[in-house]
């Protein structure tokens, strides 16, 4: 599904023929607010839409995400999310209804995040053969991470490696009905909202994988997984939300896996529109390859 295909899908009719006045090329979000204008997020810039976002567009346009039944959507919508065809994941914010501490339901919605999922093929070509060993992709927000992430798993992939991806929220493989709505290569398995211990432990149990993939490492949990699955002889390949290289070694649990000299390969990256990879250095720190 194109995004032009979503917004006629699920969108109201008001809000379509606002975007339609837009060239949506390059945009990444679309938020709605419940009493306030839609915006349309380009990177660094923003546009704003000459129309309210009424209670009745976000119950239409919910209805239609949920295909008029939650419950079906009920472990994406207790994480707060729900992924669309096509790949789009629709982050939600209203009132939530608990049931023994953990989130049954949302209701009342009162915004939505629409995340503009892209593949961008062949987007590491250029690195691929610096990808060694257990690899960690750092990364400050909105600078790639996880599309580099997604294209390297699928040239692992087709290049013979058994992966196996933990997708806890659903943003690398954007499953919907069980189909990764991304192309993760030939032989990748995906786990879907399941937490990265649960997930590496299915994982490592029950498929084998030559390589684990996963994004947004940082908690203690996940170190634990990454070692559990390192002392099974299983690679690692993880992303990290960090400035850089001195803001990465502030990270305590992060820290100890960089000194212990866990990681064979890491691949720095920002915000820079022409090379967002800046640069590659290997399990010392030491660059071993610069952007031009």
């Amino acid at each position: 599904m194109k995004l032009y295909d979503m917004c006629a899908g699920y969108l109201c009719e008001s809000i379509r023929r606002q975007l339609t006045l837009l060239d949506l090329d390059g945009a990444e979000e679309i938020r709605l607010r419940l009493g306030r204008a839609p915006r349309v997020r380009y990177g660094d810039r923003e546009e704003k839409l000459s129309y309210i976002v009424s209670a009745e567009d976000m119950e239409s346009i919910y209805g239609r995400m949920t295909q008029y039944s939650p419950y079906a959507f009920k472990d994406e919508i207790s994480s707060g999310y729900i992924t669309l065809e096509g790949g789009f994941r629709v982050g939600i914010t209203g009132t939530v209804a608990l049931e023994m501490g953990k989130v049954k339901s949302i209701k009342d919605i009162s915004g939505m995040n629409i995340r503009i999922a892209r593949e961008i093929k062949g987007c590491s070509e250029k690195i691929i053969d610096y990808v060694r060993g257990n690899t960690l992709i750092v990364s400050p927000p909105g600078a790639g991470k996880t599309t580099l992430l997604r294209d390297i798993i699928r040239l692992m992939s087709n290049r013979g490696r058994n992966i196996c991806v933990v997708d806890e929220r659903n943003e690398i493989s954007a499953t919907f009905m069980g189909v990764s709505q991304m192309d993760l290569g030939e032989r990748t398995d995906v786990i879907v909202n399941a937490g990265k211990t649960e997930g590496f432990e299915m994982a490592l149990r029950a498929m084998a994988p030559d390589v684990i993939a996963v994004d947004e490492i940082g908690g203690e949990g996940d170190i634990y997984s990454i070692r559990r699955a390192l002392n099974c002889g299983v690679e690692i390949i993880a992303t990290l939300h960090s400035g850089g290289e001195e803001d990465m070694l502030r990270k305590e649990d992060i820290s100890s896996l960089v000194r212990g000299r866990v990681f064979d390969t890491y691949i720095f990256m920002h915000r820079n529109a022409k090379s967002r990879i800046s640069k590659i250095c290997d399990r010392e720190l030491m660059c071993i390859w610069q952007a031009k």
